[in-house]
């Protein structure tokens, strides 16, 4: 990052700091154990979507090189961000103090009722509700360029958050929730580390597209239910696309789609081994399509049994997506990533070493769909994204929930690196990391 640039950047947030003190330190009202005026944090804990409570950690980067922590309660946010609104106290007194007054803007205030609420947006800009637009437009700017000069990948999450404000653009709501829950001991241990962990939790959101791992009564690792559709619509989808493959492998001999192609396997597994998990039914499914749609007229020739094979998977995905909207949120999120590579033969030897090494941390119906991805993974040229996606996500869960003092153990370390190394399937690794 240009060196002036950064210094610009630290004195306008310093500035930026400044300012809020003093107009904290205008307002008389009692202050809780936080040192957030109560004017302030009754509006936020008595309104943030509805109502908060309490235990939850929100750390609020108050300089590039030392984040501060500030503990209010954010088990509300995440919702109220994906919803696009929370309401917040507007005052509680007759005259507005002077911390209202700069937050919400004179005309908002004095026209409020005492004890009102007001509405506001996440998709409003930072500053909207100023009363005074021109020097806010100045800043916002010379903010937006100078964020701009960050290249520094330890910066860029806090470049693009605070961008996502001050822009009405707020950033996903499951991501800032789970940033909050990062451990106390990654964020003392330095910004580098705090950056790696945000990064894990990106790739472990972008390909959450099926049901995740969670921790059982025992603290073993189980497969989370997932979400419930009327068996009639589902079992007709599956039973169409019985029909057409059964079709499609009995039909020209000379097609070139056997049992063992990689759309055969993969819908086989979908409807043998998971009828009772519809999005991975419908995942399996729609990659199978994408993969038919690519292969059709190079790798097979363009047979009409495998054409009313890749229209009757696509048809059977939509009638599935429109029982639950989660099911179409994991299917966008699988269409979005994109490959930059296939496993290479190291990665391949060492996943297959993996469910021996985390079995007795894992159910059995969770080591089973493990061992299924990776035999998969292991035996194929291509893998289906579907297959590579899971294991990414669940391997950089399982690296996640390694308890911090067995970090340095040889086995836990071998782990945590590979759970890196595969995301490089899809994601650019740095190579340090690797």
């Amino acid at each position: 990052m240009n060196t002036t640039a950064c210094e610009d950047l630290e004195d306008l947030i310093d500035a930026e700091r400044n300012n809020w003190a003093k107009i904290l330190a205008s307002d008389q009202t009692d202050d809780d154990e936080s040192g957030i005026p109560s004017s302030i944090m009754g509006g936020i804990s008595g309104g943030i979507a509805g109502g908060v409570t309490s235990g939850t950690t929100v750390r609020i980067p108050s300089q590039l090189h030392n984040p501060t922590m500030t503990r209010i309660d954010t088990s509300a946010i995440e919702a109220a961000i994906n919803a696009n609104t929370f309401t917040i106290s507007n005052h509680t007194s007759e005259t507005p103090t002077a911390v209202e007054t700069e937050f919400f803007g004179v005309d908002d205030v004095n026209n409020a009722e005492k004890g009102s609420l007001q509405t506001l947006h996440f998709s409003d800009s930072l500053w909207q509700h100023s009363t005074d637009q021109a020097p806010v437009s100045g800043l916002t700017e010379q903010v937006e360029h100078l964020l701009s000069l960050i290249d520094d990948p330890i910066w860029r999450f806090w470049s693009t958050w605070y961008k996502g404000f001050l822009n009405g653009k707020p950033l996903d709501g499951q991501l800032l929730s789970e940033i909050t829950w990062i451990d106390d001991a990654i964020w003392n241990a330095g910004p580098e580390a705090v950056a790696a962990e945000i990064e894990r939790i990106q790739r472990r959101l972008k390909t959450q597209t099926g049901p995740r791992l969670q921790r059982d009564q025992n603290n073993r690792w189980e497969i989370e239910p997932d979400v419930t559709v009327p068996e009639e619509p589902l079992a007709f989808a599956i039973a169409q696309v019985e029909v057409s493959l059964t079709a499609a492998l009995s039909g020209n001999p000379n097609n070139g789609f056997t049992k063992n192609s990689p759309e055969t396997v993969l819908i086989r597994s979908a409807f043998r081994d998971y009828r009772d998990m519809p999005s991975v039914v419908a995942s399996s499914f729609w990659n199978a399509c994408m993969s038919l749609q690519r292969n059709i007229g190079d790798v097979y020739p363009e047979d009409a049994s495998l054409l009313v094979l890749k229209n009757v998977l696509y048809t059977s995905v939509d009638e599935i997506c429109t029982q639950d909207d989660l099911i179409r949120e994991r299917i966008g999120k699988l269409a979005a990533l994109e490959t930059r590579r296939y496993p290479t033969a190291q990665e391949r030897e060492d996943l297959s070493l993996v469910p021996e090494d985390v079995k007795a941390e894992m159910t059995q119906p969770a080591l089973d769909m493990l061992k299924s991805d990776i035999e998969i993974v292991v035996s194929t040229e291509k893998p289906p994204r579907v297959i590579r996606a899971r294991l990414v996500n669940w391997l950089t869960t399982i690296g996640g929930g390694i308890d911090k003092a067995q970090k340095n153990e040889k086995r836990a370390s071998w782990l945590l690196k590979l759970s890196t190394r595969i995301a490089d399937w899809f994601f650019d690794v740095d190579g340090d990391a690797r």
